[in-house]
């Protein structure tokens, strides 16, 4: 990014870091750029709780200085920028998130996989379990495992993995808790897959979603207004609303191998226009478009 290098720029992505960036750059002379990935304090009202909810309102100050402290805001979605818009009346640029094409796997780990789940039609989710995830479709998880030739895997760690553990196995699930995985590992596990599926909640359009498209896979996602900005139930994506939308979508996709094929194929063609070159490019015009602001106004 030569414009990034020849400009004096604080682009600052870890939340934590980026209030205390914020603060220490006051004291310099710089053009700060502040990229919303999500908005903590909404995020925590998802499990209820007295802690989440005082905690929400700490988040929500911090927030504060990140957003009057920088020189222009991007977020990843219209959902982000509709929520902070609220609040902030300024402009709010959007830039999607993006992934690597042609995501690499571990060859040894995927054939062992394929092999050990070759009776199955496999459902994968991954993502922390650090907050509760499967309450909603717990029944259409269960009805799809007595029912069918069904597999659950997930991978992920976290606070409520045993809780789901115990769940999962007193409503006699078959599913397989495989632990934190990342990288090659990862994408192999996507890979052997016949269905990704995600939860969404107030994350807009979750980057594991991206992932699932580049490896060229069936993305069953909970259908939220950020998620239908770039997905298309039927095109190359199926989305659901409840518990037994999501059952539906997979018995229909068992029983439909074109409809599979067509999903996974338009899922790799729309997972290209969203690659870091193409991000890359977008923040550039970006960054162009107001220094060409602030010359014009000087």
């Amino acid at each position: 990014m030569n414009l990034i290098k020849e400009q004096n720029i604080n682009n600052y992505f870890i939340f934590y870091n980026s209030v205390f960036a914020s603060l220490i750059s006051k004291k310099f002379k710089c053009f700060k750029v502040y990229d919303v990935m999500g908005i903590k304090s909404k995020e925590l009202h998802i499990d209820k709780n007295l802690y989440n909810f005082l905690k929400s309102f700490f988040y929500k100050y911090l927030e504060n200085i990140l957003y009057k402290n920088s020189s222009i805001i991007i977020t990843i979605n219209e959902l982000h920028k509709k929520v902070l818009s609220k609040y902030f009346k300024r402009k709010i640029f959007i830039i999607r998130d993006a992934v690597e094409y042609n995501l690499g796997i571990n060859t040894a780990l995927y054939k062992k996989l394929k092999k050990q789940y070759k009776d199955y039609f496999v459902l994968f989710f991954v993502g922390s379990l650090s907050r509760k995830r499967f309450d909603r479709n717990i029944d259409a998880l269960e009805s799809l495992t007595k029912s069918q030739k069904v597999k659950i895997v997930i991978a992920g760690d976290g606070k409520y993995r045993q809780y789901y553990e115990k769940l999962f196995q007193e409503r006699k699930i078959n599913v397989d808790f495989v632990g934190f995985v990342k990288g090659k590992e990862l994408n192999s596990y996507i890979k052997m897959s016949d269905i990704c599926f995600a939860d969404v909640y107030l994350e807009g359009f979750p980057y594991k979603i991206f992932e699932y498209m580049a490896m060229g896979k069936v993305s069953l996602v909970e259908q939220t207004e950020g998620v239908k900005e770039i997905l298309v139930d039927g095109k190359n994506s199926l989305l659901y609303k409840n518990s037994k939308e999501f059952e539906d979508k997979v018995l229909k996709l068992m029983h439909n191998i074109a409809l599979k094929k067509k999903i996974e194929k338009n899922a790799i063609m729309e997972s290209k226009k969203h690659t870091w070159d193409v991000r890359e490019k977008q923040f550039n015009d970006i960054l162009k478009e107001v220094f060409n602001d602030k010359k014009t106004v000087q």
